[in-house]
């Protein structure tokens, strides 16, 4: 199978940035994917950013594909004892993985992010 090529990622809904049990939705723009490929976001924030990992759920139309399964794989790590902010945004780095490649990265600015 040829690499995955990712062109986009849109997150309608903010990210939950805790491991609460509640799943995040991806919209995906890329070409040779299929259903149950891997999708990976790393935030920007922290010692160690936050992590999600979820998998294609659906295909839309096109190059179109959507995960609605996105969860807390790693929970941020702070570089000092400052609490959660309130809210706000982050860039966002996202991969998708098909059973042979993982596709360039793609970088989502401003993604807005639950605490």
């Amino acid at each position: 199978m040829a690499a995955p090529v990712l062109f986009n990622a849109l997150f309608p809904n903010p990210l939950h940035k805790h491991a609460t049990g509640s799943k995040n939705l991806v919209i995906i723009i890329a070409t040779e994917l299929r259903l149950g490929d891997s999708v990976n976001v790393s935030g920007t924030h922290g010692a160690k950013p936050t992590t999600w990992y979820g998998t294609i759920t659906s295909h839309v139309a096109g190059p179109v594909w959507m995960s609605d399964d996105l969860d807390v794989d790693h929970e941020e790590e702070r570089k000092g004892p400052e609490a959660d902010a309130a809210g706000g945004t982050e860039d966002v780095s996202v991969t998708v993985t098909n059973p042979t490649h993982t596709s360039n990265n793609v970088i989502v600015p401003g993604t807005p992010i639950i605490p």
